[in-house]
C-alpha cells in the first residue's frame, strides 16, 4: 500500500515530532511520504523520510497516486492545512485515516474560519449541531476565552470525524468521547515511547547547570499553563503540608497565562511558599534536563480535552513517579506505573499522594521503574508499526475497489450535478452500491 502522511512538521509542534518518529518507523515497512504544505513557517524538522512539499492546487492529483492518507488532526492552526487536504480527500472519495490528536475542536474550528474569513459558515455549522441557541453560547464562550468547563458541551469533533473513514486514537477514553467506541474503524495506539527519547543537541547529563534545586526534592509539571492544567492545586496542597513544603521545590516548566501566572504568585505569596520556581519557557534540552532531574512529576488535567499525554509519555518513559487524575487517558495507565487521585477533594488527596511520595525514596523508585518498563514496552515504536500495518493491511481490499472505481464516481457525479440531480449523497450512493457488490 501507498500511503500519504499529512502532519504538521515544524519544530514548535509536538505532533510533527510524533509524525517523524511514526513514518520513518512505517518508512521501514511499507512506502510512506510525508505530505508538507509549501510555505509552511517556522524551522521544520529533518527526517529520512520521503517527502513531498505541495500547494492546494497539487492536491487532487497528488491524492490520486496514493492507495490511503493519513490525517494528523490536532487543534491547533498547525493543522489548517491538515484539514484542508482532509476535506478534499473527502470530496474525491479517497480513502482517509484521521488520526485524532484530542477530543475537543471547538477552538479549532474557531480560529480556523476567523483564518479563512468565514465566520457565520463556523456559526453555520454549530447550529447544525447543537442548536441556534447553543451555537450563540459556544460562540459567545469562545470568543470570551471562557474556561474548558463552558465549553465542554460543544466539542465539535462531528466534521471531522464524518469526513474520514478509518480512525487512529490514542485511547478509549478518546475513543468514547468521539462516539466512536462502536466503530470498527478504529486502531487504538499511544504515542510511541520513542517520541521521548532526546535528539542528540538536546541529550542531558546529570545535574545540569541551573537545576540543581540546592539539593531539594523536585516537584515538576510540564507544559503551557492554564487553569486546566492544576498548577494552582499544586501550590495549595503544598500549602497544606508545611512539613513538606520546606523540603521541596515546585517547578512548573512552560510558558504561563498572564493572569494565571499572577494567579499562581498569590497563591504562593499567600501561603509564603517560597520554593517555586514558575519557570515559563524551556528549550527541549532545558525540558529533557528538568525531567531528568525531577524526583515527583505532576500532570493533572481538568477538563481533559487530550486524547493523548505526551508529557506523560515523557515522565514514564524518562521513570519518574507521577501523580494524575483517575480521570481521562490517565485512568488507562496501570496502578502500578502512576499514583492516581480522585479530581473529589483533589487538594487534600494531592496533598497525601505528595506526602507519600516525597517520605519514601522505594516508592519513588518502585514508581518509576514500573513507569519506564510499562512505556517502553508496551508503547514501544515497533509494536505500534505493527498494529497500524496489519489495520490497514485489513482495509487495503475496499480501499483498492474504492480507488478503481473513484473515477467513475467522481464523472457520474459532476453529470448528475449538472443537470440538478444532487452532488456528493448521489456519490456516496454510487460508492456504496459498488463496495457492496465488490468488496468483502
Amino acid at each position: 500500500m501507498k500511503l500519504a502522511w499529512f502532519t504538521p512538521f515544524m519544530r514548535q509542534s509536538a505532533i510533527a515530532r510524533y509524525s517523524k518518529v511514526v513514518v520513518e518507523g512505517l518508512a521501514r515497512r511499507i512506502d510512506v511520504t510525508l505530505m508538507l504544505p509549501k510555505g509552511t513557517p517556522g524551522d521544520l524538522l529533518e527526517t529520512t523520510a520521503a517527502t513531498t512539499l505541495y500547494g492546494p492546487e497539487d492536491l487532487p492529483a497528488l491524492l490520486d497516486e496514493f492507495d490511503a492518507s493519513v490525517f494528523n488532526m490536532g487543534d491547533s492552526s498547525y493543522h489548517f492545512a491538515v484539514w484542508d487536504a482532509l476535506q478534499c480527500a473527502h470530496s474525491r472519495l479517497h480513502p482517509a485515516i484521521a488520526i485524532l490528536h484530542d477530543t475537543f475542536y471547538l477552538n479549532f474550528f474557531n480560529g480556523y474560519a476567523r483564518a479563512r474569513g468565514d465566520t457565520g459558515r463556523f456559526l453555520a455549522e454549530l447550529t447544525s449541531r447543537y442548536g441556534r441557541a447553543g451555537a450563540l453560547r459556544a460562540v459567545a464562550a469562545v470568543n470570551s476565552n471562557a474556561p474548558l468547563e463552558s465549553l465542554d458541551p460543544y466539542p465539535l469533533f462531528e466534521p471531522i470525524v464524518e469526513a474520514a473513514d478509518a480512525f487512529v486514537v490514542h485511547s478509549d477514553y478518546c475513543r468514547r468521547r468521539l462516539r466512536l467506541d462502536a466503530d470498527p474503524d478504529v486502531l487504538e495506539l499511544f504515542i510511541p515511547a520513542e517520541y521521548a527519547t532526546p535528539d542528540a543537541d538536546a541529550a542531558v547529563t546529570p545535574d545540569p547547570p541551573g537545576f540543581e534545586y540546592d539539593g531539594k526534592i523536585v516537584i515538576l509539571t510540564v507544559g503551557l499553563g492554564n487553569p486546566n492544567k492544576c498548577l494552582h492545586l499544586i501550590l495549595e496542597a503544598l500549602a497544606q503540608r508545611p512539613n513538606i513544603s520546606d523540603k521541596v521545590t515546585y517547578v512548573a516548566a512552560g510558558e504561563i497565562r498572564p493572569d494565571y501566572l499572577s494567579s499562581l504568585k498569590s497563591i504562593a505569596a499567600r501561603h509564603g511558599l517560597s520554593n517555586v520556581d514558575l519557570r515559563g519557557y524551556v528549550t527541549d534540552a532545558e525540558l529533557h534536563g528538568l525531567i531528568h532531574r525531577a524526583d515527583i512529576c505532576v500532570n493533572l488535567r481538568q477538563p481533559c480535552p487530550e486524547g493523548g499525554s505526551a508529557s506523560l509519555l515523557e515522565m514514564l518513559v524518562g521513570g519518574k513517579p507521577t501523580i494524575v487524575f483517575n480521570d481521562g487517558v490517565y485512568s488507562e495507565v496501570p496502578d502500578r506505573c502512576v499514583r492516581k487521585i480522585s479530581k473529589v477533594n483533589a487538594v487534600p488527596s494531592l496533598a497525601s499522594a505528595l506526602d507519600e511520595l516525597i517520605g519514601s525514596v522505594a516508592t519513588r523508585e518502585a514508581l518509576g521503574s514500573a513507569a519506564q518498563e510499562f512505556a517502553t514496552r508496551d508503547w514501544a515504536r515497533s509494536r505500534y508499526v505493527d498494529e497500524f500495518v496489519e489495520f490497514i493491511d485489513a482495509r487495503q481490499r475496499p480501499w483498492t475497489v474504492r480507488k478503481s472505481v473513484r473515477a467513475t464516481v467522481i464523472e457520474a457525479t459532476a453529470r448528475a450535478t449538472a443537470v440538478g440531480l444532487g452532488g456528493e449523497p448521489l456519490a456516496i450512493r454510487i460508492l456504496t452500491n459498488a463496495l457492496g457488490a465488490w468488496a468483502p
